[in-house]
């Protein structure tokens, strides 16, 4: 088994003991409560459900579906019967899968109870093929599940393009974030573009009004241009644009300038305005930096 970051003193609530509670935390969170040897003495369903295990488990080692309970977590629960609280994270080598679970360790009457805060199935910067993502409002962007060659694997407290980008905000191009902005539409597809290569051609489906489902291919560097050029291609054929549009189009899209395009195309500055004032209104963009937008 992977090693783990253990419970420190920097990680631990204080120096002074706490009173052991038998109250259950707040309403909405995914809690469990064991003894000190780390038998279930109580576990929320939907927590069970996330985690896999059938409803035969009876210590916290079978509910977690590894075969001995994790050192990193056993001296945290040492740690509660101290009557302190501590987070620990711990990575896990499961039948199905790596899997990375962090529960807040509280003292409890009975032992500990594990409050989970963040349960992500495989590695870090690994995009999978197939996921589901929550949709709406402020929760948007939050992993659901992850598909994996064994099956649907869940998680929980961690956003797609955290776990994925490494990024606070989602990547650009991402059909999910059009399926919220576009509440109407069933489907979108486009390329994920981040800060690692490779990109992704992705096609989002809505499950329904809160869940999308995300599939995936990478995209290998040297297709990405050939990718945008016939995305290109095909915005300009759909459009209905002319060969003269189809040219300032294209320069356009390299960032040239109105008089760097009238040089090369021998026409005014002026004329390459008014080509692009019909080029914008052909593809439905506002402005020059949202054609990128209808591209994507």
């Amino acid at each position: 088994m992977s090693k783990a970051r253990l419970p420190t003193k920097s990680m631990l609530k204080g120096e002074e003991g706490r009173r052991p509670t038998s109250r259950p935390p707040a309403d909405g969170t995914l809690n469990l409560v064991v003894d000190p040897r780390g038998r279930l003495k109580a576990c929320e369903p939907r927590l069970a459900e996330l985690l896999g295990a059938n409803g035969s488990a009876r210590t916290l080692h079978e509910l977690l579906g590894v075969a001995a309970l994790p050192s990193e977590l056993g001296r945290a629960l040492k740690v509660a019967r101290q009557g302190r609280g501590c987070r620990v994270e711990v990575p896990l080598k499961r039948v199905d899968g790596k899997l990375r679970v962090e529960f807040e360790v509280e003292p409890h009457a009975a032992g500990a109870c594990l409050v989970l805060e963040r349960l992500v199935p495989g590695e870090p910067g690994v995009r999978p093929t197939v996921y589901e993502v929550q949709l709406g409002g402020r929760e948007f962007g939050r992993l659901r599940a992850i598909g994996t060659l064994r099956g649907r694997v869940a998680a929980h407290g961690v956003r797609c393009h955290e776990h994925f980008a490494a990024s606070p905000e989602p990547c650009a191009g991402c059909p999910a974030l059009a399926l919220k902005e576009q509440p109407n539409t069933k489907r979108v597809s486009g390329v994920i573009v981040s800060g690692t290569l490779p990109h992704w051609v992705a096609h989002a489906e809505r499950k329904d009004s809160q869940v999308c489902r995300v599939v995936s291919v990478p995209l290998a560097e040297e297709s990405v241009g050939e990718l945008f050029q016939a995305r290109v291609s095909h915005l300009a054929a759909r459009s209905g644009l002319s060969d003269r549009e189809r040219s300032v189009f294209d320069l356009v899209l390299l960032g040239r300038s109105f008089e760097q395009i009238g040089s090369v195309l021998r026409i005014t500055p002026r004329t390459v305005r008014f080509h692009l004032g019909n080029i914008l209104a052909k593809v439905g963009a506002d402005s020059r930096a949202d054609l990128f937008r209808v591209l994507l």
